[in-house]
């Protein structure tokens, strides 16, 4: 009996996992077709204010910020499965593990480490156009000061809410562990 409920929280843990994986994948997709969608109108149209090719980046950065927050949990969520389910080695289901240890041996770099890609690539591609777009004749110092600023709020958000890390995670939920377990011999 006590094995099934933990069969089943493993189950429904991997499915929680793959709905943050999935909103992960819609607000990223969302970014993609946002900024493709100004910076077009920005490049199509012929008097476009240089300061519409920062448009883009009021999408750009709460999106980063809340794809963040999907694969923290996801990250959460795969080390309490490795730490509470996965380390019995009579358990069942041993895939997070499993997981750890290709991207390990194999020298891969785990998805944490790239995540990031498309939100700073898209992030430059916005500061390039702002700044390539700059008109040198009216106002250049303060479309420099702007620009400067932004790229400053990028790079303070993209340092800020950079990559997970599994170990930490892991790490932490070992500490939960042995707690309970203190509690659970002191009655």
């Amino acid at each position: 009996m006590k094995n099934e409920l933990k069969i089943r929280e493993y189950e429904m843990l991997r499915q929680e996992i793959l709905q943050y994986l999935d909103k992960y994948q819609v607000v990223r997709n969302m970014m993609y077709v946002i900024t493709v969608t100004l910076l077009g109108f920005c490049l199509t149209g012929k008097n476009t204010i240089v300061y519409a090719y920062l448009l883009p980046l009021i999408v750009i950065l709460p999106s980063y910020i809340t794809a963040y927050d999907y694969w923290k949990c996801t990250t959460k969520l795969a080390a309490y499965l490795i730490v509470f389910h996965e380390r019995d080695k009579k358990y069942p289901y041993q895939w997070e593990i499993r997981k750890n240890n290709f991207n390990e041996n194999n020298h891969f770099l785990p998805k944490n480490d790239y995540q990031e890609l498309p939100y700073i690539s898209c992030y430059i591609c916005c500061i390039s156009l702002y700044f390539f777009k700059i008109d040198y004749s009216q106002s250049f110092y303060i479309q420099l000061i702007i620009g400067i600023i932004t790229i400053c709020i990028g790079i303070i958000i993209f340092i800020r809410f950079r990559g997970t890390d599994v170990k930490k995670y892991i790490d932490a939920w070992e500490k939960v562990k042995r707690a309970e377990f203190r509690k659970s011999s002191d009655k």
